[in-house]
């Protein structure tokens, strides 16, 4: 289809999908299961498979997973040629691939590991495993020549991760109109929070200096500075005390701060990290309901459904676990005390 037919044809698709989804509200519904049996009855039309609870919780998580993506990746196949930020999307689970075989290769498995089916969107030559330079030639990645040590891995994949967020904001900011902003919107909402919750982790948790975080912020200018759009918010953070909520008081996300009871405090990245993403999921179905038939759109219904698999796979644990769903919606951040 042309683009403006296929978006249309996506768009309406996704809103009805959409609905149905067990987010906002109907999150409860995951949690009010009391087995796998139970919960996979309510996902998926299919009989539940006759295996132990240990594969069935496999089996839940895995057959939620691949529907949401052979969804996504149906709606690509409708376009004659899905633009390069359609297909981003898809390039962030080919970077896990190439990570998970370059975590394999350090390891010296010698058998090519499980990888998520892309289908026709990947670009890598995972027949060619272990050769790196072989697996890697037809993808943006081909600058990596050697095989990675395991002491190294780390570095590597910041690197892959760097470039990969570099060239999607290079590729918005070539995006003409409305949906120029409606990229940039959802990218940095996305990647500000990313790079403040892990400011913050490595202040409170690690105790690393400024001069350390910085090295390890994402950045899509030339350096992580106060005036780069993704770095600069985290940058911002790393001047207030860490035990002082006076501190961040003015500052823009302070509502999903853990709450100052009197006494002592300290700042909790991961009462942050779990508060934003329990609103996230609004944020993206608000998204998607004020931006029709576009393209930005259909990126923040693969978010939202990104956000409902999160709380699949935490009620799929909380059952296994025999751990109370309200305390599990809790420890999720789906809702807060």
């Amino acid at each position: 289809m042309d683009s403006s037919t296929a978006l249309a044809f996506c768009y309406t698709k996704a809103a009805g999908l959409l609905s149905k989804a067990y987010i906002k509200d109907k999150t409860s519904h995951l949690f009010n299961a009391k087995s796998l049996v139970e919960l996979w009855s309510l996902l998926f039309d299919s009989p539940v498979p006759a295996v132990p609870e240990a594969l069935l919780a496999d089996e839940i998580e895995k057959t939620a997973f691949n529907n949401l993506l052979s969804q996504y990746l149906s709606f690509l196949n409708k376009y004659d040629t899905p633009s390069q930020l359609l297909l981003s999307q898809v390039q962030f689970f080919e970077i896990e691939n190439i990570q998970l075989i370059m975590d394999s290769i350090s390891a010296g498995v010698p058998n090519l590991p499980k990888l998520i089916d892309l289908k026709s969107y990947s670009t890598i030559n995972a027949s060619a495993y272990p050769d790196l330079q072989a697996v890697l030639h037809d993808t943006p990645f081909n600058w990596i020549h050697e095989n990675p040590q395991i002491s190294n891995l780390e570095q590597i994949e910041f690197k892959m991760d760097l470039s990969f967020i570099k060239s999607v904001w290079d590729k918005m900011e070539h995006t003409k109109g409305e949906d120029k902003f409606l990229w940039e919107k959802l990218f940095l909402d996305e990647y500000i929070i990313k790079n403040i919750v892990w400011a913050m982790r490595l202040s409170v948790y690690y105790r690393k200096s400024k001069k350390e975080i910085l090295d390890e912020l994402f950045y899509v200018t030339d350096r992580a500075d106060k005036l780069d759009p993704v770095a600069g918010p985290a940058i911002a953070i790393l001047d207030k005390s860490i035990d002082s909520y006076e501190d961040w008081q003015n500052w823009k996300y302070k509502q999903y701060l853990n709450p100052y009871e009197g006494g002592n405090w300290e700042l909790d990245p991961a009462w942050f990290e779990r508060r934003f993403m329990s609103s996230s999921v609004k944020r993206y179905v608000q998204f998607f309901h004020e931006h029709p038939l576009t393209e930005p759109a259909l990126v923040a219904w693969f978010k939202a459904k990104l956000c409902e698999l999160r709380c699949i796979r935490s009620a799929v644990e909380s059952i296994r676990l025999n751990i109370n769903g309200t305390d599990a919606m809790k420890a999720l951040g789906v809702i807060m005390e």
